[in-house]
């Protein structure tokens, strides 16, 4: 059962960056496979603690397990008693994966056996390459001709961030294809591209090898012409150079790579128009603050259901228009969707989780904080699941070091 966490993690690793390609080219019930994995790790956890309780461990929750989980209650009461329970049941689903699956990973680890360190590892080994490999399918595209391959299969696919509305083959701006590698839209497959850049120091690879990821990592992000994971990037960049260099790869590289990262933001983002005069910039602070006024109105319940993909779903289905509010803002989302206990909950599990990250992830999770205020990114599942398990397996592990000082103890007596 031990191994069986491994292969899941294996499998997520590998699946999650062509989430959008499995949506498109393989048969209905293959875009249901995150859900099977959730299962599955699910089970493995009650069987695990199942085994626990026998033994006589005593169950306790830590802080950020406590506030997902009553995030997750909350929520699903919201729900269960709204008007409209179909529509509320799918925003839940949008709203509570990131912290569902944090609970899922450090409950399992909450076992000095599992470790986080070896689950994270493997984990990028296996994420790292598949990133890589649904950039080239991206490029191939968008550049090389690949489109008119998959014209067909694009035009007629289900969106899985917008129940009912088409993928597109790519987004534009100014005329330039943004990439968009295997995922659903370019804001998707740059926030991947930036938990992958993230894990590289995890990876044993030698200083160029490492430079060459980095460099491969940030031109698919400016290609992706993504404003907030540009950004993002240079975050995680300015984190190594100053606190938590990775040891494979010297300033000079982070240095070149920051360079690079800039022209590629001037290239990509900056084409024909200045960054602020882009199409859809102000509302990137316009609608957060709608959201918490909107919120206001209903303090204990919230709006579930009534702002984000499940609204823009329930639109698209009654009237034909996938246009409805989106808060743009994962702190405002919470808020306008569960009410102020839903954003106590929330803030809860992420300054918990945040406040635990070890050195090296301490550079995603300042990253994480500026993305989650650009946009509601855990609307998009890969986003969501990604976020939940690295947080869950970067968290400084005490109760292992805790464990192995006792035991050298009794070994000395």
């Amino acid at each position: 059962m031990y191994k069986l966490s491994h292969w899941l993690t294996i499998v997520l690793a590998a699946l999650l960056p062509w989430h959008g390609a499995i949506t498109v080219f393989l048969p209905e019930p293959f875009r249901w496979w995150k859900e099977g994995i959730i299962l599955l790790l699910i089970g493995l956890v009650l069987w695990s603690e199942w085994r626990a309780a026998e033994s006589g461990k005593k169950f306790k929750f830590t802080i950020a397990e406590f506030c997902a989980l009553g995030f997750i209650i909350l929520g699903g009461a919201l729900a269960a008693t709204s008007t409209d329970v179909p529509t509320a049941s799918i925003a839940m689903r949008y709203l509570s994966l990131p912290l569902l699956m944090y609970f899922i990973w450090s409950i399992w680890f909450q076992n000095p056996k599992n470790s986080r360190i070896k689950h994270l590892e493997l984990f990028a080994q296996v994420f790292i390459p598949s990133c890589l490999l649904a950039t080239a399918f991206g490029f191939w595209i968008t550049n090389l001709g690949g489109a008119d391959l998959v014209q067909n299969f694009y035009s007629t696919t289900i969106s899985s961030w917008v129940p009912g509305q088409a993928i597109p083959l790519w987004h534009e701006i100014n005329g330039i294809a943004r990439l968009q590698g295997a995922s659903s839209g370019p804001i998707e497959f740059s926030h991947l591209l930036i938990a992958a850049l993230a894990l590289v120091p995890l990876l044993k690879r030698g200083s160029i090898q490492s430079s060459i990821l980095v460099l491969v990592l940030v031109a698919g992000i400016g290609l992706s012409a993504s404003r907030a994971a540009l950004l993002g990037a240079i975050i995680i960049l300015a984190w190594w150079g100053w606190k938590a260099l990775p040891p494979k790869i010297s300033r000079k590289e982070v240095a070149l790579t920051g360079i690079l990262l800039g022209i590629l933001g001037l290239l990509f983002v900056g084409t024909q128009t200045t960054v602020l005069q882009r199409a859809g910039t102000n509302e990137h602070f316009t609608r957060p603050i709608a959201a918490f006024v909107a919120g206001t109105d209903n303090l204990i319940q919230g709006h579930i259901g009534q702002w984000g993909p499940a609204a823009r779903g329930k639109n698209l289905a009654e009237h034909n228009s996938d246009q409805a509010p989106i808060a743009e803002n994962v702190f405002a989302d919470w808020w306008v969707q569960l009410g102020i206990l839903g954003l106590a909950f929330g803030l809860g599990w992420f300054v918990a989780v945040l406040t635990g990250l070890s050195s090296y992830g301490i550079g995603f999770g300042i990253a994480t904080i500026v993305l989650v205020n650009f946009a509601t990114v855990f609307d998009m599942t890969p986003i969501a699941l990604t976020w939940g398990t690295i947080l869950a397996m970067w968290q400084r592990d005490e109760k292992i070091k805790k464990v192995k000082k006792v035991t050298k103890k009794k070994t000395k007596k």
